[in-house]
């Protein structure tokens, strides 16, 4: 009968693994025979490495899909022609096991034996019949497997902590050897699947090397398991078997391995690509660290950014009849937006809220330019505070400075108010700025004019103009940054003016805290589960009872 694909999978796996062991073993042996004082034994490693090879030809012809397909093949029975380089690579194992004997090396004499034992095995199947059983299942993975653990420090950074899963103890030795041999001093084995996932949640390893024919939990679910987990899936894995399909090495990429080797290994193809391996993954270790590290000093510069801003907001008094209120959100760690309040005469409030081009750390370093400028030329204007131009020269002054220095180009955009805390008077002027609202205690909402002269930094001999609006006793001042009305949800609408509007006069006569918190919140629910891509300011100033 022609078996299905696991089953054959499996009879592949029967068939090269001793083969798999001898090879290894000899080519081990044969490294430390060819230059040292037991150079006698390398003829005869050098035989049974012939044969072995020999007939692994001989076995991959035997399965090679088009005698499959054919029918070709007698799978009950194996060639015989096999038994003759099986019995010579037996007899020569034996005839090195003498010498060894003599020479009094246990080490040596237990790696014989280990041919020995993989040639016999091998010689039972010829002779008796390799009968078709069907491969064996894996079972469900359970979920405690998966639970996370602490993590240790891996060995030397060059090398790299290695674990190694596989079944069979001599696959498990060898490989070990072969990688101690290239220096990997920190190789831990696992013996099935299951200790393999319990050792990856409580060590940290920097590769895998994963066999995929195993009972219970074979390679492919630990693959899937590992790939699952966010704390470990850059761990690399390279799979290492004796089923060489295409669609098994398919399969493996897919999920997630690095690579992909057959049995037997190559030995400068397995220290190519364990060393190749190891090299990505430092590689990404050490991304993930600078990725770290800039997150720490954005979180960091986002906090000294927000306590550039002042958060202890006035309230009214019957000689300064003025309450305040703003935030600042930025929509990425630190952002260009800006907010400021601060006395420039004993009765007058300036409010400036501005929006920098561009976004990030560079917006935000011109931000804070910004907003030193204005303040130290507001302490220097601050004797001619109660005139009425007052406002459009700290914004012409201000933006002659932003154009010096300013090989980038940055500009901003900013709108200045001056309010009289005993009239109500507001004086302002606008730098290329969304223009803010007046809002009446009965609802009335009013866009102030303004908003078409050309943003500071720009050019620097610009003439401003100014504004003067009246407030009236429990009317409102709102000023705000573009990321208000550009806030977008998922069908690509924008919050826009009118949205706004609306809200504004839904919580007209409220305390600027509350008008604040509720745009916020309008906008918020507005935008649903989309990100902001902006950032925002919004400031709210109320004038009498």
């Amino acid at each position: 009968m022609t078996p299905d694909r696991p089953t054959l999978a499996h009879l592949r796996h029967e068939l090269r693994t001793p083969l798999n062991h001898i090879i290894g073993y000899g080519e081990m042996l044969l490294e430390d025979a060819e230059d040292g004082p037991r150079a006698g034994l390398a003829p005869h490693l050098r035989r049974i490495l012939d044969n072995a090879r020999r007939l692994l030809e001989r076995v991959n012809d035997f399965l090679a899909p088009g005698n499959i397909e054919t029918g070709a093949v007698d799978f009950e029975h194996l060639p015989p022609e096999l038994t003759a380089p099986l019995d010579d690579m037996i007899a020569v194992a034996a005839t090195l096991g003498t010498l060894v004997t003599e020479d009094g090396s246990k080490d040596l004499l237990r790696d014989v034996e280990r041919i020995s034992s993989a040639a016999e095995h091998l010689r039972d199947l010829v002779k008796h019949g390799a009968m078709l059983r069907p491969a064996p299942s894996a079972a469900p993975l359970p979920a405690a497997v998966n639970a996370g653990g602490h993590r240790e420090s891996s060995g030397s950074a060059e090398r790299g902590a290695i674990l190694v899963v596989d079944d069979n103890e001599n696959n498990r030795e060898m490989l070990s050897r072969r990688l101690a041999r290239e220096g990997h001093t920190r190789v831990v084995i696992a013996a099935d699947g299951r200790e393999a996932l319990k050792l990856l949640a409580s060590q940290r390893f920097d590769l895998v090397l994963l066999d995929i024919m195993m009972p219970e939990v074979n390679g492919y679910q630990v693959l899937e398991t590992l790939k699952a987990d966010p704390k470990r899936r850059d761990i690399p894995v390279i799979m290492i078997s004796a089923v060489d399909e295409m669609e098994s090495a398919i399969r493996c990429i897919e999920l997630g391995a690095e690579d992909y080797l057959p049995k037997p290994f190559n030995p400068t193809l397995l220290r190519a690509r364990v060393g190749a391996s190891l090299e990505k993954k430092r590689l990404r270790d050490e991304v993930m660290r600078h990725v770290e590290r800039m997150e720490h000093e954005l979180e960091t510069a986002r906090a000294i950014q927000l306590s550039m801003v002042p958060t202890d907001f006035p309230s009214a008094t019957p000689e300064r009849p003025l309450e305040v209120y703003a935030t600042l959100q930025p929509a990425y760690e630190v952002g260009g937006d800006l907010y400021d309040f601060f006395w420039v005469a004993p009765e007058r409030l300036c409010l400036v809220v501005a929006d920098v081009s561009n976004k990030g750390a560079p917006a935000a370093l011109f931000m804070a330019r910004s907003k030193t400028v204005l303040r130290l030329l507001a302490a220097e204007l601050a004797p001619a505070a109660g005139d009425a131009m007052f406002p459009a020269e700290l914004v012409a002054r201000a933006n002659e400075e932003l154009c010096k220095d300013n090989p980038h180009a940055m500009f901003a955009t900013l709108v200045l108010c001056v309010v009289d805390a005993r009239t109500g008077e507001v004086t302002s002027c606008n730098a290329g700025h969304d223009p803010p609202y007046l809002v009446a205690p009965d609802g009335t909402v009013t866009r102030l004019a303004g908003g078409c002269n050309m943003p500071a930094g720009i050019e620097p001999a610009f003439t401003r103009e100014v504004q003067q609006t009246q407030l009236i006793g429990g009317s409102s001042l709102f000023a705000f940054t573009d990321g208000v009305t550009e806030a977008m949800n998922a069908r690509k609408e924008m919050f826009g003016a009118a949205r706004l509007e609306a809200a504004l006069g839904a919580y007209a006569g409220r305390a600027p805290q509350e008008i604040v918190a509720g745009i916020l919140r309008e906008v918020r629910a507005f935008a649903g589960s989309v990100d902001p891509s902006d950032d925002i300011a919004a400031l709210a100033c109320r004038w009498g009872a």
